[in-house]
């Protein structure tokens, strides 16, 4: 929120005490350029829960901080509650690593050219990753018009396919022919405020239908002995099948434990999978 209580844009509770966003949200809400190099040295951050407690405000200071940089890097700010957040305010699983190319998200933001406009979800697909880290964020197959802009920032980018987060929305497009969106990614927040590593460990490890990614490695557990077996027979054998029932495991086995321990020896692994289109 800014000095008058309106909203700024959007952060991610990511422990019982802790809130990650975009740098510049912080900045601007503090009545600084959004180009702040260091972290600010005075003034408390505020900030709301609208839907479990609407007029309530919450102060917070700013305990991580990573610049926006010209090269697309950085833009993220770590910050401490100095109150308790309301009850029923539960932290997500933040991603960090792994396949998110090529899958669907949802974000959820304001249009501020809209005046007392509601908060939409805009969906879209994430098509690739800039050289500084960032997710470059494009168009969906139902976007219904709809766009990241101004009022995003700070919002989670919650990956469809891996139901998780694995973002935070830091830039859109102001053309109006131009459906384009930048987001810091897990990995740019984890190394910006590196005490959310415990809280990543400690997340639920469930993911639902969706396979284990070679990030999940710390979470993946209960098959070491099977993964060292396959990475002894796969490294001393030119041609190693693994086979299963469907639903088995074996993606997981391979993403977050098998692919890991070989790497750990040294080789390099390549990942190829058919299109999911045509499986030939």
């Amino acid at each position: 929120l800014d000095r008058s209580a309106a909203p700024l844009g959007f952060g991610l509770l990511v422990a019982a005490d802790k809130v990650v966003t975009c740098a510049h949200v912080v900045a601007v809400s503090l009545g600084l350029t959004d180009t702040l190099e260091r972290p600010p040295s005075r003034g408390r951050v505020l900030l709301d829960f609208p839907f479990l407690a609407p007029g309530r405000m919450l102060t917070a200071e700013v305990a991580a901080w990573s610049a926006r940089a010209d090269d697309g890097r950085g833009d993220v700010a770590g910050l401490a509650l100095e109150g308790e957040a309301p009850l029923g305010a539960g932290p997500l699983a933040l991603m960090h690593g792994g396949r998110v190319v090529g899958h669907d998200f949802l974000a959820y933001g304001y249009r501020p050219s809209v005046a007392g406009d509601m908060p939409t979800w805009v969906p879209g697909r994430i098509v690739g990753r800039t050289d500084g880290g960032w997710l470059q964020l494009g168009v969906g197959e139902m976007t219904g018009g709809l766009r990241i802009r101004a009022g995003f920032s700070g919002t989670p980018v919650w990956d469809v396919q891996n139901g998780q987060v694995v973002g935070l929305v830091t830039a859109g497009s102001g053309r109006q022919s131009e459906w384009l969106a930048y987001a810091v990614s897990g990995e740019t927040i984890f190394d910006a405020w590196p005490e959310l590593r415990e809280s990543f460990v400690r997340a639920c490890p469930f993911r639902s239908l969706m396979p284990f990614e070679s990030a999940d490695g710390d979470l993946f557990c209960g098959r070491d002995e099977l993964a060292a077996e396959a990475v002894e027979k796969i490294a001393s054998n030119e041609h190693t099948i693994v086979t299963g029932a469907s639903g088995s495991g074996k993606t997981s086995l391979m993403n977050a434990a098998i692919i890991p321990g070989l790497e750990r020896q040294g080789h390099a692994v390549v990942s190829i999978r058919p299109l999911t289109q045509d499986p030939l």
